[in-house]
């Protein structure tokens, strides 16, 4: 209880401030598409516990930048989410761990990257045409 805030919602613009300040952002989803919580925790440089589903598994490397549990299981994040705030120094690996991914997602790299897929395809389309 000393060491959870339950804040409901926040402004937007707030975030990084509150993701900047946080020793573990903890996701806890029955499901995600993509998981835009963690990847924005991510970018502000702190571990991520987060439910093995959807894109949080593609996102976050376990034990590397975070950690991902199996899904539902309270007492796995218990046990990650203690183990980060008991010790210091890995949890500011992961967090470097965490910004250093977060460098390599944006609009731009996502957009330049879906050129490169679909401009393969289309070589591959045009290849198989003639």
């Amino acid at each position: 209880q000393e060491q959870v805030d339950f804040l409901g919602s926040l402004d937007h613009n707030l975030l990084p401030l509150y993701y900047q300040a946080a020793d573990v952002t903890v996701v806890p989803s029955y499901y995600e598409s993509f998981g835009l919580v963690a990847l924005e925790a991510m970018a502000c440089g702190t571990p991520v516990v987060a439910a093995r589903v959807g894109g949080l598994q593609s996102m976050i490397k376990d034990s590397r930048n975070g950690y991902l549990v199996p899904w539902h299981c309270a007492d796995a994040f218990a046990d990650r989410i203690e183990v980060l705030l008991a010790n210091e120094t890995l949890r500011r690996s992961m967090g470097e761990a965490a910004w250093r991914y977060a460098q390599g997602v944006g609009w731009d790299k996502t957009a330049s990257r879906f050129a490169e897929v679909f401009g393969n395809l289309c070589d591959v389309v045009h290849v198989a045409a003639n």
